[in-house]
């Protein structure tokens, strides 16, 4: 996000974040081909995380080998050496089984896949052998889980929580799939939010400014990989009670095509490839799995270079039994091999149009995103559709839905707070119920006559906005009785659209207790057998609870006007109310019983009778009120359709996912010691000839070194694919011993110099302090001991330092060094802690002479001011304010040099006590 932008999040729109352990967040735009990832975080509002290849985008794809996985551009290599084992454009089988369509279509687009029925669950699966198989839950619980892993790479911070955007027209069993998914993969959702939603979020949260009052349509078009959607949306500012205003997005229709997208034209053009090849060498690539790979991956390549190109030319080396394939492709083929897609995209624009009950004309914008949009001719067909001469590209084709979803996350997560954004989306597929009449007669009669009497009704008709609760009323069911729950009529949607949504709802409820409930309240009437519907955020149908409701009249008495003024008086006057306040309370609450007592006393059923103490002088009513009383059903949920995961087989698949895993992370850790440790060699095998390790070692040794090395090298190229980590940093503690004389001597003559430097430094500065400490300025401050303590300390320094670096330069530098590095530095340490010691000495000896003066002074004249106007104390006070100053003479004969060492070695001698060194240095209470 560029800088603009994180201003107006930041400042437009409110984004901040919350003190709280939840400090990030993630979106996850689960698309067919791509997974684009969001996160949001303190500093970082609205970025897209970038792959381990520094992508913004990563293939949905994961291939498993061996046991071993690889994920997005890894497992996209796979796919040519072993195409079934890496697994591609897999959501749609989510939640469905071999016979389902659009199974039967991925069939005959990915071949090269065993697709078989789980004996358990009855979903499809992979088979990858006669042991193993893995459901597209299983494979997409995987995909997530590597999702949450990138983001929490570029965050780097925990995620747990994630919005994941996915097509609108998904049905209940796929979006009910995706959330067993996330749950394998220890991802809470906080809402399944549509994609063309989320674009509409993204599109509105930097145009709050042109809102208003007036509701202002769009339409955005996304035309992806394998489907389209057309959306019509609306915006508004609203003013709810509180104050303020907040932007509502209003979704008002949906118009799609399942299999509209990117995907179906590579297709065509693949079975052009095959064609032309199959003409040209009698070779027929439809039977090889890996030659449709790879024309798959070439046509796909095609498609994007004729999109700003009139011609190209295909190729595949080795295409099939070692032959090449070869062919130019004009953009005007593409265009004629895949009409009828083409044809299909103004009937995406007129279901949206129908379903949003929106003119063409007060649409303001028509935005196109997605990949397959990039394509002339779909921007051809869409202009003469939507009948425009432009289309509006102001959203990221690539990101706009991962970013509107990670603004949607930040609303939702505990961790931020962002200005009110409120979204009613749409119903894309209506949600009907079907039941048997029930009857009011009884008996064999009632039976006979309710058995053929079958109602439809719709609760959440297309279009209608939600998240939203309904209530269905059945007025006449006084026994235990059951009902469906299937999508309604769809007639605007293709005959292949309406068997793709096929068994994607369809559930029985059996409602339980009702005749008790009617037995246990029979002296009531009842208003019916209520059922309590939702279709929450996520899009997601549920049956919360039903209650039988039943209401009988009761008598309640209520005081009447004349009683109520009686008592007010009484209160009064009986000093219940002391004050005026009070009085006027009462006075005021008569006069409105006065005023009501017609009105109210003529609409009350009942009668007016005496009160039973007699102490009162007034009658009550007495009226009927109507109760409402309800009685909780049991129910139980039996599912036709593939949206039931039982937790014997979630808990299998979360032990299979969890031990493959811990088979990556043993990878991934024995990939990292043989990398270091392939490093390590080539990094010595360099170095080991360069002057700085030639002058410090021997032909001999540097050879015995060498050998090691390589032997070591030999091992790596033989041995190293069926070793673990822990042999790999075994090893690399053998090559370390090693070379360690060699790199010690490297170090200590590259270090010495500078060492040695800063040794003399000390020794100046020592001597200069002593100079001042032996002039007679200082006589009182500091003892005869601690003078001849520190020129001692001194001379032996010097003595030390001449001496070794005399003996150092005679000795070799292939010898061990005479001294080292540690040595100098830690005589350096103590000089340094002496000469500090005794400046702390001078600084409390002068603070405490000043202030016994002004003490002094005060004593003798609490009045008396100095030359310049002002008190003892106050000059001591402005004495002692500047002692820092004073406190420098004794080094501000020294250089500017001096002083910063001095600033420095206060820093390492406050280091050595921290670390619990001994120390000279002495507090004030020892001085």
């Amino acid at each position: 996000m560029d800088l603009r932008n994180f201003f107006l999040v930041i400042c437009v729109f409110g984004l901040s974040w919350r003190s709280t352990s939840a400090l990030a967040t993630m979106s996850i735009d689960l698309s067919s081909e791509f997974l684009k990832i969001a996160i949001v975080k303190p500093g970082v509002p609205m970025e897209i995380a970038l792959n381990s290849e520094s992508q913004r985008k990563t293939p949905l794809a994961v291939a498993i080998r061996n046991g071993e996985r690889t994920f997005g551009e890894a497992a996209l290599s796979t796919c040519v050496r072993s195409p079934k084992n890496c697994f591609v454009f897999f959501l749609d089988l989510l939640g469905k089984n071999v016979s389902h369509p659009l199974t039967q279509l991925y069939r005959e687009r990915f071949p090269q896949y065993d697709l078989v029925d789980d004996p358990v669950s009855k979903r499809v699966a992979f088979k990858i052998d006669s042991d193993t198989q893995f459901s597209p839950e299983e494979l997409l619980a995987m995909i997530l889980k590597y999702a949450k892993t990138l983001a929490e790479k570029y965050a780097e911070h925990p995620m747990s929580e994630a919005v994941i955007a996915v097509p609108p027209y998904f049905t209940q069993i796929e979006r009910l799939a995706i959330e067993e998914a996330a749950r394998l993969a220890g991802l809470k959702i906080l809402q399944l939010l549509n994609d063309n939603t989320a674009a509409a979020v993204n599109y509105g949260v930097f145009r709050r400014k042109e809102m208003n009052a007036t509701m202002q349509h769009i339409m955005i078009y996304d035309m992806g990989s394998t489907g389209t959607t057309a959306t019509v949306v609306g915006y508004e500012l609203n003013k709810p009670k509180e104050g303020g205003e907040n932007a509502v997005l209003h979704v008002k229709g949906v118009g799609y095509d399942r299999t509209l997208g990117g995907l179906e034209i590579d297709l065509r053009l693949r079975q052009l490839f095959v064609k032309k090849f199959l003409e040209k060498t009698k070779k027929d690539a439809s039977k090889n799995p890996q030659a449709l790979v790879k024309l798959l991956k070439e046509a796909a390549r095609v498609k994007k270079v004729l999109s700003a190109n009139t011609e190209f030319v295909a190729q595949v080396e080795g295409l099939m039994d070692d032959v090449d394939f070869s062919y130019k492709v004009l953009r005007s083929e593409l265009e004629s091999t895949c009409e009828d897609v083409f044809n299909h995209i103004p009937r995406v624009v007129e279901q949206a149009l129908e379903a949003s009950a929106v003119p063409l004309e007060e649409i303001q914008q028509i935005i196109i995103i997605g990949g397959g949009t990039r394509i002339p001719k779909v921007q051809e067909k869409l202009l003469t559709a939507v009948k425009r001469s432009e289309l509006q590209k102001n959203l990221n084709s690539d990101e706009a839905i991962a970013l509107g979803a990670v603004y949607q996350a930040a609303h939702l997560s505990k961790g931020f707070k962002v200005k009110a954004f409120e979204i009613t989306d749409a119903v894309v597929i209506p949600i009907a119920v079907q039941f048997e009449r029930g009857s009011s007669k009884e008996g064999a009669e009632a039976n006979a006559e309710s058995t053929n009497r079958l109602v439809k009704r719709v609760l959440f008709a297309r279009s209608n906005s939600y998240p939203q609760r309904k209530v269905l009323t059945f007025p006449k069911h006084t026994a235990d009785f059951k009902f469906t729950v299937q999508y309604a009529e769809h007639d605007f949607l293709s005959a292949t659209e309406q068997a793709y949504i096929a068994n994607g709802l369809d559930f029985q409820i059996d409602l339980q207790g009702v005749a008790e409930a009617f037995e246990k309240n029979k002296e009531k009437r009842s208003k019916g057998v209520k059922a309590h519907f939702q279709l929450d955020a996520s899009g997601i149908f549920s049956l919360d609870n039903a209650e039988v409701v039943f209401e009988f009249e009761k008598e309640q008495e209520i005081p009447s006007t004349m009683e109520k003024i009686g008592q007010s008086i009484t209160n009064f006057f009986s000093g219940s109310q002391s004050n005026d306040s009070a009085a006027s309370n009462a006075t005021e609450s008569a006069n409105a019983d006065v005023n009501a007592a017609t009105g109210v006393e003529s609409a009350l059923n009942g009668t007016e009778k005496p009160t039973e103490d007699t102490g009162k002088v007034f009658s009550t009513t007495v009226v009927n009120k109507t109760v409402t009383t309800k009685e909780k059903l049991k129910h139980g949920v039996t599912r036709m359709d593939f949206a039931e995961y039982k937790e014997k087989e979630f808990q299998q698949s979360k032990k299979r996912l969890s031990a493959m895993d811990d088979k990556d992370r043993e990878k991934m850790e024995r990939e990292k010691a043989r990398n270091v440790l392939e490093t390590y060699i080539f990094d010595i095998q360099d170095k080991i000839y360069q002057p700085a390790y030639e002058k410090v070692s021997t032909e001999n040794e540097r050879e015995s070194v060498l050998k090691v090395f390589r032997e070591a090298s030999d091992w790596l190229e033989e041995e190293s694919s069926i070793q673990a980590a822990s042999v790999y940093k075994s090893k690399l503690k053998t090559l370390e011993a090693a070379i360690k004389d060699i790199a010690d001597r490297v170090l200590e003559h590259k270090k010495r110099p500078e060492v040695l430097s800063d040794m003399a430094k000390s020794i100046d500065l020592a001597k200069t302090f002593l100079e001042v400490m032996s002039n007679g300025s200082l006589d009182g401050v500091f003892t005869e001991v601690e003078v001849e303590g520190l020129k001692k300390l001194i001379k032996e320094t010097e003595e030390w330092r001449t001496t070794n670096v005399g003996l150092q330069e005679k000795s070799p530098l292939t010898s061990a060094p005479v001294f080292k590095v540690a040595d100098v530095v830690e005589k350096g340490k103590t000089l340094d802690r002496e000469v500090q010691y005794l400046l702390n000495k001078l600084k409390i000896t002068k603070t405490k002479a000043k202030a016994d003066k002004a003490s002094k002074e005060k004593k003798t004249d609490g009045s008396a001011k100095s030359e310049n106007g002002t008190s003892a104390a106050e000059d001591a006070a402005r004495e002692s304010n500047a002692s820092g100053q004073e406190d420098n003479n004794p080094v501000e004969e020294g250089s500017e040099d001096t002083i910063q060492k001095e600033e420095n070695e206060n820093q390492s001698a406050n280091q050595t006590v921290a670390e619990g060194e001994e120390s000279i240095t002495h507090s004030p209470e020892e001085l």
